[in-house]
């Protein structure tokens, strides 16, 4: 059935507490001729493409809600020591979208 839609099945961890080799995987597409991948993943894949230093833009939508530690978060933590080993951005685009907000960053 995925033949039929065009889908490529990429091999990876199956089991649960593995984790993904996110550079390999990127080069696995890579090499199949994908040069820009949309990631909508949870925290666990966020933070892994961050602390390869994967992600060249960051989209972040905003709305006026307090979830507080009850929510998933969006980003798993990077086990950073000091603040200047964060992955850094830069604003390029800010939209408002009714009482949300829209704000594209790019890789400092």
């Amino acid at each position: 059935a995925r033949e039929v839609l065009g889908l490529t099945l990429l091999p990876g961890p199956v089991h649960a507490g593995e984790v993904l080799d996110v550079a390999q995987g990127l080069a696995q597409l890579g090499g199949a001729g994908m040069t820009r991948l949309l990631v909508e993943g949870g925290g666990q894949l966020a933070a892994g493409l961050l602390a390869a230093g994967l992600v060249d833009r960051l989209a972040v939508y905003h709305a006026p809600l307090v979830l507080g530690a009850d929510a998933r978060p969006g980003v798993a933590p990077l086990g950073l020591e000091h603040l200047a080993e964060a992955p850094a951005f830069r604003l390029l685009e800010r939209e408002t979208l009714g009482e949300d907000r829209f704000s594209l960053y790019g890789r400092r």
